[in-house]
C-alpha cells in the first residue's frame, strides 16, 4: 500500500504543477465549462497520453457535479 500511497503523492504533485502552469499561462473560466465539454476535453487529453490534464479535468468536473448538488438543495 506504501507504494500505492507514494505513487498518488507523486501525481497530484504533477497535478499541482500543471495547474500552476495553466494559470500562468492565463487558462481560466473552468467554472464555466459544461459537462459534455468536459467529457469532449478529457477524451482528447486521453488520446493524447495526456493523464496530467485528463485527470484535472476530472477533478473539476467532479467540483462543478458538487457545486451543481449544492446549489441545488
Amino acid at each position: 500500500m506504501n507504494d500505492l500511497i507514494w505513487i498518488l503523492y507523486q501525481f497530484v504533485g504533477l497535478m499541482i504543477a500543471r495547474l500552476y502552469q495553466k494559470h500562468d499561462k492565463g487558462w481560466q473560466g473552468w467554472e464555466n465549462i459544461e459537462e459534455d465539454d468536459y467529457v469532449r476535453r478529457i477524451r482528447k487529453n486521453l488520446d493524447k497520453g495526456d493523464f496530467v490534464d485528463a485527470a484535472n479535468l476530472c477533478m473539476l468536473a467532479y467540483n462543478a457535479g458538487e457545486q451543481a448538488k449544492k446549489e441545488a438543495e
